[in-house]
């Protein structure tokens, strides 16, 4: 992939460019929600790809974002028929009413938007930027995180810049595993 590196990371500015000049509606019909999510989406499985490619320097690997957190309170319950009735009640699984800040890598962040059982919309407010709350499969028992438009922007524009100059192996005596690096 790094012959395509560049070409992958201009993608990422176009979507960051869509997402920067998004304008959602809470009375928007379902084409105009998907035109929405569709380059957030996009733009995550780039993201992951240029990482697992090594298309980005270590220690672009090793940045987090700040996003709030939000418990979960189904203690532990999987639901079933709840999704196939229809869209979920937040506020039934998850305590809205205090956000926690966690700090979640950009592979993690990308797996969580690509894996996600749920997307949600944040119009924002006088005090808030709008944004998006998602939890995926694996974390939808313990947490929702929601992810201001500005912040993932902000992620997007960072792996664009990253520009990798060296690139290497390292194996570990121990296990025999071999992993790639870049600078």
């Amino acid at each position: 992939m790094q012959f395509h590196d560049e070409l992958w990371k201009g993608e990422l500015a176009g979507f960051a460019d869509e997402i920067r000049n998004l304008r959602i509606r809470a009375d928007a019909e379902h084409e105009h929600i998907f035109r929405a999510e569709r380059p957030i989406f996009y733009s995550a499985f780039i993201v992951r790809k240029l990482i697992e490619d090594v298309a980005v320097t270590d220690k672009l690997k090793s940045r987090f974002a700040t996003v709030n957190s939000y418990d979960s309170n189904r203690d532990g319950k999987e639901i079933f028929l709840e999704p196939m009735l229809g869209p979920l009640e937040v506020r039934d699984h998850f305590d809205v009413s205090k956000a926690g800040e966690i700090r979640i890598s950009f592979y993690d962040l990308s797996s969580e938007i690509i894996h996600s059982d749920g997307f949600i919309w944040l119009f924002g407010g006088s005090d808030t930027s709008p944004g998006f709350a998602v939890f995926s499969h694996r974390n939808t028992l313990r947490r929702m995180i929601a992810v201001g438009l500005d912040v993932y922007v902000a992620v997007l524009e960072e792996i664009q810049a990253d520009k990798p100059t060296e690139w290497y192996s390292q194996i570990d005596m121990k296990t025999g595993r071999v992993t790639r690096h870049a600078k």
